[in-house]
């Protein structure tokens, strides 16, 4: 607190950012994970993980330590987020007392705010999003079950976020040739997700694979068997 109050301009409001870009702009999290996170983790021989594992590791040592778990929740923001069976709605909820509708693919609000009178923990949809998921567990076993996450994050789903996401799942449902076709998509767009790419365990089953190898080399990545 005594670095954020060093650093606090004098004409702060209290919706101001505080850390932003050299812009002044919010910072993109994508952007900031490719250039400066996994850089700090090669660094120091860490395995690399999401930004947000910074997050868990923080609740994990606060619960150890006997913090309130209501508070911990109201220092980590969203309580909870989950799209539909169909990835094409999300809903959010938080510490500030409302549930949010979202349009997945163009993240606008769909509906004004629900309000409830205590923070909201938990939000869903219906059962319908737990039933598909395990009928398509029973079904397909593991591959099953990233098949139908693949099928709400594949290119052209609402649900889409990017190639490289779309790459992991892909590989992780056995679609090995499409998670290589959009893996090499994602490097030509230059997705930050493929900064993981050596070390990400889904893609073990590719690292036999040529067009993989190919891509590793292209991004100056060591060749690992």
């Amino acid at each position: 607190m005594q670095v954020l109050r060093a650093i606090q301009p004098l004409r702060a409001e209290p919706n101001d950012y505080v850390f932003t870009t050299t812009e002044g702009k919010p910072i993109e999290p994508k952007a900031f994970a490719s250039r400066y996170w996994y850089r700090c983790l090669r660094a120091l021989g860490i395995r690399v993980r999401g930004i947000y594992c910074t997050k868990d590791t923080f609740v994990s040592s606060a619960l150890k330590l006997g913090l309130k778990v209501a508070w911990l929740e109201q220092q980590t923001g969203v309580n909870y987020a989950t799209f539909n069976h169909t990835g094409d709605r999300a809903i959010t909820c938080g510490e500030d007392f409302e549930a949010i509708l979202w349009n997945a693919a163009t993240g606008r609000q769909l509906a004004p705010p629900m309000s409830h009178r205590d923070q909201v923990f938990y939000a869903a949809f219906s059962d319908d999003d737990r039933r598909a998921l395990r009928r398509a567990y029973e079904n397909g076993g593991a591959r099953g079950y990233w098949r139908w996450y693949l099928a709400l994050r594949a290119p052209g789903r609402p649900g889409f976020v990017g190639y490289g996401v779309a790459a992991r799942l892909a590989a992780a449902a056995g679609e090995n040739a499409l998670a290589l076709d959009w893996l090499q998509k994602a490097y030509e767009s230059r997705d930050g997700d493929l900064a993981a790419m050596n070390v990400e365990a889904r893609y073990d089953v590719l690292r036999g694979e040529p067009r993989f190898q190919v891509l590793l080399r292209k991004m100056n990545f060591p060749e690992k068997s």
